[in-house]
């Protein structure tokens, strides 16, 4: 079963992964980092959209020339970076920045799982295999 509660908190647990979780402490993160995850998604969508274009984009980008444009997608590049940075420093694991699909290293039944969330998602609630990923994701029991 999965751990709900620990005596120490989860930062002091760390297995193969790194950091794990328990449920609690995913779904703090989870509140902490829903604005940025949503925000992530949004310049995730935007950066696909404008793929297309990406190449002119970065080639102006390497001979400084500046329009509008130019300026707008590395704005998006740069913040992808920095939202990207912050949810890898709080532990969790982006699976899917477009998606906004965060996994959280867990124990259930002494192995290592990963919690899972995506936008959506009012709570933690799902779990999974390391090697399941998305499509063998199953309820935590309450």
């Amino acid at each position: 079963m999965l751990s709900t509660r620990h005596s120490e908190p989860a930062a002091a647990h760390n297995g193969a992964m790194g950091r794990l979780f328990d449920r609690d402490n995913a779904q703090r993160v989870v509140d902490e980092l829903r604005p940025a995850v949503y925000e992530l998604a949004g310049l995730a969508r935007a950066m696909r959209r404008a793929a297309p274009e990406a190449a002119k984009l970065e080639r102006a980008a390497r001979f400084q020339i500046v329009d509008a444009e130019s300026m707008a997608h590395a704005l998006r590049v740069a913040r992808f970076h920095e939202l990207s940075e912050a949810i890898s420093a709080s532990g969790a694991q982006l699976k899917d920045a477009e998606g906004g699909l965060l996994d959280f290293p867990a124990l259930r039944d002494g192995r290592e799982v990963l919690l899972c969330w995506r936008l959506g998602e009012a709570r933690v609630a799902f779990w999974h295999e390391l090697e399941s990923g998305f499509r063998g994701r199953r309820p935590l029991e309450d």
